[in-house]
């Protein structure tokens, strides 16, 4: 698992593929997160996520103090389980509600890293 450390927080990049008859569905679940999830995301350290979507490709960015102690808190929530199980119906392949480990990308490059 690879992960762009800066300031203290771990940038996290994850990619998920969707149903293409299912891509509505999925942005229209996203206007509408429980604040149980919220909640747990913030409990777990989370300074920002945003989500982006594109065809059937959605990827996530994350920026969280420790992915980890994030996953133990987030996973561990009955809650987030049925969230992930309820957004898992319109992906391929992302987020295993079972496991509730995240699909990361790693980082192959970084023009910081070049300009330092």
């Amino acid at each position: 698992m690879s992960a762009d450390k800066s300031d203290d927080l771990e940038r996290i990049v994850t990619v998920q593929r969707l149903k293409s008859d299912a891509v509505d569905d999925y942005v229209a679940a996203h206007d509408d997160v429980p604040d149980s999830v919220v909640e747990a995301m913030e409990d777990g350290g989370v300074a920002e996520y945003e989500l982006y979507v594109d065809g059937d490709i959605a990827i996530g960015i994350m920026e969280v103090e420790d992915l980890e102690a994030f996953e133990d808190v987030y996973g561990s929530d009955p809650d987030n389980q049925k969230w992930e199980e309820r957004v898992g119906e319109f992906k391929q392949s992302g987020v295993d509600p079972d496991e509730m480990e995240m699909p990361v990308m790693e980082r192959i490059w970084s023009l910081g890293d070049e300009c330092e």
